[in-house]
């Protein structure tokens, strides 16, 4: 099976934990809410002893830029990807496939482009420019989803202390969509995160969080394994390099190419979603 210039199945999978379009916008981001029952903790308490687990919560917000490499084998296929990401603005995604070279996804925050077989292209949608987007937020989303549940509109809470994957785990819940949430299982001892589970309709993906290992005092898992209905088997994503806080504006500069088809470019007309 041919796999197209779109990011491979499973990792847009592994990327929904972050997916779909914000929420109503509001001038003020909402609280995340408390919990369900009250003998479970707060979201907002479990997700900051997580993040204390972790490294800290000021080491966290102290990261500006993160540079991850991973790699997998889809369908027979050997697949790397180079996700970047900078807290004021900047996205790339590189995936290189080992039967049909490399593709690009950028943004500097202004303008959102690609580049494949075909060439540059320029990114008007918002539905494709915040999915662009959340190919390179996947590690930042883990690590602090308060901070995104905020930027996204969105509220998280308990709702329930289960067993998942051998260990006893609070279960966080945030809504994305009419017919999407995430629930998120942290350790009721260690709150590290075990996993979670994306639900789309019917259909729920589950991800899993493995091989968390030390990046300049931060803990970050270098493995990750997803299942779905849609796969044959699970496919495990390996982390291969994490560096922090080294890259710069320059690191998402507008190519050539792109400039030159910003320069007759006239934005097509949206409708009501934007599109």
């Amino acid at each position: 099976m041919k796999l197209t210039h779109t990011l491979p199945l499973a990792l847009a999978i592994g990327c929904v934990l972050c997916s779909a379009p914000a929420l109503a916008q509001s001038t003020d981001a909402p609280a995340p809410q408390a919990s369900a029952r009250d003998d479970l903790p707060t979201a907002t308490s479990i997700i900051e002893k997580s993040m204390e687990t972790v490294g800290g919560q000021e080491q966290i917000h102290d990261i500006q830029s993160m540079h991850t490499k991973v790699s997998t084998s889809l369908m027979g296929t050997d697949v790397s990807a180079e996700m970047l990401w900078r807290r004021k603005g900047g996205r790339k995604t590189i995936m290189t496939m080992s039967n049909q070279g490399a593709f690009t996804r950028g943004s500097d925050g202004t303008i959102w482009w690609r580049h494949d077989q075909l060439g540059y292209a320029l990114v008007e949608d918002d539905n494709s420019r915040q999915a662009q987007d959340r190919e390179a937020e996947l590690l930042m989303t883990v690590l602090d989803p308060i901070t995104v549940a905020k930027e996204k509109q969105r509220t998280l809470r308990t709702i329930d202390r289960t067993l998942f994957e051998d260990h006893k785990c609070f279960v966080v819940e945030t809504v994305i969509g009419d017919h999407e949430s995430m629930h998120m299982f942290y350790d009721t001892e260690s709150f590290l995160l075990i996993g979670m589970n994306v639900i789309q309709g019917d259909r729920t993906a589950k991800i899993l969080f493995k091989d968390w290992k030390d990046v300049d005092g931060i803990r970050i898992f270098h493995t990750m394994e997803v299942s779905d209905p849609g796969l044959p088997e699970p496919i495990v994503y390996t982390t291969t390099e994490i560096t922090l806080n080294s890259l710069n504006e320059s690191s998402f500069a507008t190519p050539e190419g792109v400039k030159k088809l910003m320069e007759n470019y006239e934005p097509k007309p949206r409708d009501d979603d934007g599109r």
